[in-house]
């Protein structure tokens, strides 16, 4: 007979084939049965046979009849799927945050800024020089932050923006990757320990 240890939150953390001794489960979690008999078609749900009390990870699990259903994994699945998909995006967010500034509008200002240095940097290579910057105004404005001339000013800002490249196409890479392998897993196990070595992954860039 297999049983599933769940958390909180109804999120498969463990399975088993019997109970007949102490088992491992999260703060919260309890455990149901898989096989038949059929759940209990009142509640669609399955009843928390023992609560893991405050700082016990450790508890004996009384049985119970009530099973999870197919469409009740199901669910379940879902919702590990979202979950992990949430838990990547974090991390992805946290690997680019280590490298630029993520606030709202802060990517198209970047990207306006790079854009409009590439610019200015082909007008100074031009038969007809620009004078100043003023056609360029985030050119300027960097310049005047920095305290360089608009020209360093922009080739920093090149530069800063061919080092980002690879490294944000490289988290990107592990975002998509990631998310697209747990949407076509069967397994809760498969999923965590997916997301977990993406999450890992995306923590060293």
């Amino acid at each position: 007979m297999n049983w599933s240890i769940l958390n909180a939150q109804g999120l498969e953390v463990r399975r088993v084939t019997a109970l007949t001794h102490t088992v491992q489960v999260p703060e919260g979690g309890w455990c149901a049965r898989y096989e038949p008999p059929a759940f209990d078609p009142t509640t669609q749900t399955c009843k928390p046979v023992w609560p893991v009390p405050h700082l016990q990870d450790r508890v004996e699990f009384m049985v119970t009849d009530k099973v999870l259903t197919s469409e009740q994994q199901a669910a379940l699945l879902r919702r590990a799927v979202a979950a992990a998909h949430a838990q990547i995006d974090t991390a992805a967010g946290r690997a680019r945050s280590r490298h630029i500034t993520v606030v709202p509008g802060q990517e198209a200002t970047y990207i306006l800024k790079e854009q409009q240095s590439r610019g200015y940097i082909a007008a100074l290579k031009s038969d007809n020089p620009p004078a100043n910057a003023s056609a360029w105004p985030l050119v300027a404005v960097e310049a005047a932050a920095t305290g360089t001339s608009p020209e360093a000013a922009a080739l920093a800002v090149i530069s800063q923006a061919e080092v980002w490249m690879p490294l944000n196409a490289q988290i990107e890479q592990l975002r998509i990757g990631a998310k697209r392998a747990v949407e076509s897993m069967s397994e809760l196990t498969q999923i965590r320990s997916t997301c977990a070595a993406a999450c890992a992954a995306l923590a060293t860039i």
